[in-house]
């Protein structure tokens, strides 16, 4: 697994390469748009060419990028849909611009609409942005079920990878937090490999693109999305330890979440996943 962060592209995309690097990972997730409004920022030719040199140098095998969070595809709101649509192909041109590998998104929420009409859309968005973007794969999220969001069952992912004709550049992002609160029991290995043999069977094998590696503050079921730190969370080190030893996940992301204090990095939870591992 190539352990990761989503690090602050604060100073400069490249700034979070750089910080990544320093945090001892292998891979790193970035946002290249506020993630709270709809404004896109015009990409300089300068920008482009410092993050393409920042990740060379480092030897990232794999970059991630994390849409914008009101990128809401299936939304009841016809102008927000819209917005989205637009939002999400623009950021998919974005990471071919700064070659970046995988755009992950949440698959939204439609309100008190139809939940299969929801996917469909979903499933139009998604299309849209690979036909109008050259080489970024886009991953599904699972979510944590709160409100009516749809995603957090895997049967939704397979619907919506299904309508979208499962398109090899379409996967899903794996949250390990968003998991356990919708449901699906990781605190054990024996339970975890039960429920990524259920993603491959439901989802189709081949389809997990990367990991969110984040453990919960709140308990199995609870549908509520809150992430704590590897080890300090109701799910506990046991997954984690399984997930980098685990031979199916080799050459994958593992991005961790967590909760950062003022003034803290993530070289404590990279330290902790590289103590975790056998190898």
């Amino acid at each position: 697994m190539l352990k990761g962060a989503h690090e602050s592209t604060q100073g400069g995309f490249f700034r979070s390469i750089q910080r990544a690097v320093a945090d001892g990972c292998d891979s790193v997730q970035l946002f290249t748009n506020p993630p709270k409004t709809w404004r896109q920022n015009p990409l300089e030719d300068d920008q482009v060419a410092r993050f393409r040199f920042a990740r060379g140098e480092a030897g990232f095998g794999k970059v991630i990028s994390h849409a914008s969070y009101l990128v809401n595809t299936c939304s009841a709101n016809p102008d927000t849909r819209r917005k989205a649509r637009a939002a999400l192909v623009s950021e998919a041109r974005r990471c071919d611009l700064l070659g970046i590998d995988l755009l992950v998104l949440h698959p939204g929420s439609p309100g008190k609409e139809d939940q299969l009409e929801a996917m469909e859309l979903v499933a139009l968005a998604l299309l849209e942005a690979i036909e109008e973007s050259d080489s970024v794969s886009l991953l599904l999220e699972n979510t944590a079920g709160q409100g009516r969001s749809i995603g957090w069952r895997f049967e939704h992912l397979a619907r919506t990878i299904e309508r979208a004709e499962s398109h090899p550049r379409i996967g899903v992002c794996f949250d390990t937090c968003h998991a356990f609160a919708a449901g699906y029991d990781l605190r054990r290995p024996e339970g975890a490999l039960a429920v990524f043999d259920q993603l491959d069977s439901t989802v189709g094998a081949g389809r997990l693109g990367a990991l969110h590696l984040n453990d919960s503050t709140t308990g199995l079921g609870s549908r509520v999305d809150r992430h704590a730190r590897l080890g300090e969370g109701h799910i506990g080190l046991d997954l984690f330890r399984w997930i980098v030893n685990e031979p199916r996940f080799d050459g994958l992301p593992g991005i961790v979440e967590t909760p950062l204090g003022q003034g803290e990095t993530y070289r404590r939870e990279m330290d902790l996943l590289e103590s975790l591992s056998d190898h």
